[in-house]
């Protein structure tokens, strides 16, 4: 089981958890050392228990969550639980997802044919119903010859509904075309009735619709009448002080400076975020160190967590401060603005000491920066050698080796270029900063030539209709991979897809 690190220095490294388990902590001699704000010397330990992983408070100051919810004794964890110490946010295992939802969704479903169903016992079996013949008529008796011609019609009308049904029986019948079963033939009405019934229903038929064409005016003369006015309203000018459009919200905005002036040595750190980009600069002359960074779009998570934990403090409500006196000729100055949702604050400190809301936001600026391998409101530039020295011996532990394990190349990158960060800002250069940049892009090379022989591979077997060591390509390749790359998610599918494939043939 492995854990992913989503933020902080450790953002994107991952952790081969293997038994008894571990321990961590702030403190050097922890299995995982976490430099990172609201972590604990001794805060917690992952332990193997049977066949399951716990985690484990170990009477740390802000305790231990899981998924958000502070646990009080040892807690078995599932795969995708995000386990959080302090500010530092750790995934379990890789996120559990519906592969039933993706097999439906990517595969196209198989058309079933349904069998043929036995035919329904003689008994069962519904009769269709004789045609109806029209009864003989009964012999006439002595009429008038008006009631022969009604007579006649009758017959007519029914000779002309039993050719009907035969017509529609065999399937020939459309009902739209045949004509009224029920109108008669003979006229039996007198001319006269059939003249006045026409014209009153004329006279019906003009009045509805004068009286529709009426209603139909009258509704346009409303809605154009709405309208004008509408119009002039909109042109009157408003009352003063009166706003008829709400302005959007202003996006988020953080500027910060840190100047340090003593008698050996001056430090300048600032960081300006604004429209989803951030620049960085530091100076300083005692530890040969001078950085610029501008980074254009800034990781929506690291942005998102930043912009919530200085809008979780007091500092839109802290008043100006007085500035202090110097202290044996050093000077110090802290310069804060935050703006946000129309309101916006700017704080002065000089020669004093800051409010806890100030500091609160210098600590989510401090973070903030370690996710750009920049360090320096917290750290010294004896630390950031020292972790960077820790860093690039175990990156050279890795690489030599990749051999056995795969992933070990995968991790030896990401050791070395955390290397080149720590030590990015230092002017000149130290050696084991280039000597970690080549190194870096030897261990890159090495991965991208074994990715694209596994996926070559993989298209020919593929191809061969050799599904199960196709299978087996992929699971190579994905021990290549970022478990968070896209080309993982691709793979993983593909592996989903040929696991089916292999399924159907075994059960055929």
């Amino acid at each position: 089981m492995k854990l992913y690190f989503l933020n902080g220095s450790k953002a994107g490294e991952v952790f081969e958890l293997n038994p008894p388990g571990i321990s961590l902590g702030r403190e050097t001699d922890n299995d995982v050392h976490l430099l990172i704000g609201g972590v604990s010397r001794y805060h917690a330990k992952i332990e193997a228990q049977n066949d399951a992983w716990a985690i484990r408070d170990l009477g740390s100051t802000n305790g231990t969550k899981i998924n958000g919810t502070k646990i009080a004794d040892a807690h078995t964890l599932k795969p995708g639980d995000i386990i959080t110490l302090g500010d530092q946010n750790i995934r379990f295992g890789e996120k559990q997802e519906s592969i039933a939802q993706q097999i439906f969704q990517q595969t196209p479903s198989p058309v079933i044919i349904p069998a043929p169903s036995a035919p329904p016992p003689p008994q069962a079996q519904i009769q269709a119903p004789a045609p109806i013949s029209p009864p003989p008529p009964p012999p006439p008796p002595a009429a008038s010859a008006g009631q022969n011609e009604e007579n006649a019609a009758q017959v007519d009308k029914e000779a002309h509904a039993k050719s009907f049904y035969e017509s529609f029986k065999q399937g020939n019948a459309n009902l739209f075309d045949k004509v009224n079963l029920f109108s008669s033939k003979s006229g039996t009405k007198p001319e006269k009735e059939e003249s006045a019934a026409g014209e009153k229903k004329n006279t019906r038929s003009l009045r509805s619709n004068l009286a529709f064409y009426v209603a139909v005016i009258g509704t346009a003369i409303i809605f154009i009448s709405i309208f004008i006015m509408t119009q002039q309203n909109s042109r009157r000018p408003q009352p003063y002080g009166q706003k008829n459009v709400k302005k959007p919200s202003a996006p988020f905005l953080l500027s910060y400076e840190k100047q340090l002036s003593g008698r050996d040595n001056i430090f300048y750190f600032a960081l300006h975020i604004e429209n989803g980009s951030a620049a960085f600069t530091l100076d300083d002359l005692k530890t040969q160190r001078h950085f610029t960074k501008t980074i254009k779009k800034v990781n929506e998570v690291f942005l998102k967590t930043i912009e919530e934990k200085v809008k979780a403090t007091g500092f839109m409500s802290l008043a100006p401060e007085s500035p202090g006196d110097s202290v044996d000729g050093t000077s110090e100055s802290r310069i804060l603005t935050v703006s946000y949702d129309n309101n916006i604050n700017k704080i002065i400190v000089k020669n004093t000491t800051a409010r806890n809301s100030f500091e609160e936001v210098e600590a989510a600026i401090d973070e903030f920066s370690q996710n750009y391998g920049l360090t320096t409101i917290t750290r010294t530039a004896e630390e950031m050698r020292a972790e960077a020295e820790n860093s690039f011996t175990k990156a050279e532990e890795l690489f030599s080796n990749h051999d056995a394990r795969p992933e070990n190349l995968r991790e030896s990158i990401k050791r070395y270029q955390f290397t080149v960060d720590m030590l990015d800002s230092f002017v000149p250069k130290p050696e084991m900063w280039n000597t970690a940049r080549k190194k870096q892009q030897e261990a890159q090379a090495i991965l991208d030539k074994k990715v694209s022989d596994l996926k070559f591979n993989f298209e020919r077997l593929f191809n061969l209709k050799k599904f199960p060591e196709a299978k087996e390509e992929l699971s190579k390749l994905m021990e290549m991979l970022d478990p968070e790359s896209q080309q993982y998610e691709k793979a993983r599918e593909y592996k989903i897809k040929l696991e089916k494939v292999i399924s159907g043939n075994k059960k055929k």
